[in-house]
């Protein structure tokens, strides 16, 4: 798929054809009320790591907003949170990357994170006052970067539109002051549910990496089966 290729839909309802990369470790969820189906959905490794980061910034940037919780202290327990979602986040996603041949881009993303732990732990124990206040700015800025990383990685239109989004909104938080917590944390959660909860463009890699022939034949009966579907609905 080209990334300017408007045939493809940039985010729709997760299609049940799924390849090998994302069976392993699939997550099943139905919940119903008696007879009645409350929810039904399916997340993939990539999926529960998304909805994993927004649940920890949710918290993270909530808590800066509203609880009067010592900066210090703070950079200790998100730090160490951080690090932890960090390592589910490349147990959980190896297996694709490699499939996918995409091993550097959750490198990027670890990378990134980890640069923004350092500058944020930094700024508030070095007390650097001008940092502290552009906290918001600089974790928007790194996860411009990897969405742009992710956007031209997978070819995706979404994951580009999301980069933009949030050098947007660095530049929106001008417009809101002492609300740049908040609003950072909407963001960002945002973003990352829509990930998790939505089937999103990218490309189809040629070849796979670290599967069987059979399993390779079984990605090509998925896809076909994808482009059947695409099909019946146009």
């Amino acid at each position: 798929m080209s990334l300017l290729n408007p045939t493809e839909p940039i985010f729709r309802l997760k299609q049940p054809e799924l390849d090998v990369q994302d069976l392993r470790g699939l997550f099943r969820l139905h919940w119903r009320i008696g007879s009645l189906t409350v929810w039904e959905s399916h997340y993939t490794r990539v999926d529960q790591a998304c909805l994993l980061w927004g649940l920890l910034i949710a918290v993270m940037f909530v808590t800066a907003q509203f609880f009067p919780i010592p900066w210090t202290t703070q950079a200790i327990l998100w730090s160490a949170l951080t690090l932890v979602v960090t390592s589910v986040m490349v147990n959980f996603t190896w297996f694709w990357a490699t499939v996918e041949k995409l091993r550097w881009l959750i490198l990027t993303w670890a990378g990134l994170v980890a640069l923004g732990i350092v500058v944020t732990d930094y700024s508030i124990f070095a007390r650097w006052g001008w940092m502290m206040g552009h906290l918001c700015h600089l974790w928007l800025g790194l996860s411009a970067i990897g969405y742009a990383a992710s956007g031209w990685g997978l070819q995706s239109r979404s994951l580009v539109l999301l980069g933009a989004s949030h050098v947007i909104s660095c530049y929106a938080l001008n417009f809101l002051p002492g609300w740049h917590f908040l609003a950072t944390g909407i963001i960002m959660t945002i973003s990352l549910v829509m990930l998790g909860e939505y089937q999103w463009d990218m490309h189809l890699a040629p070849d796979y990496e670290g599967l069987t022939a059979e399993e390779e034949h079984f990605n090509q009966l998925q896809q076909q089966l994808r482009q059947m579907g695409n099909a019946a609905k146009h």
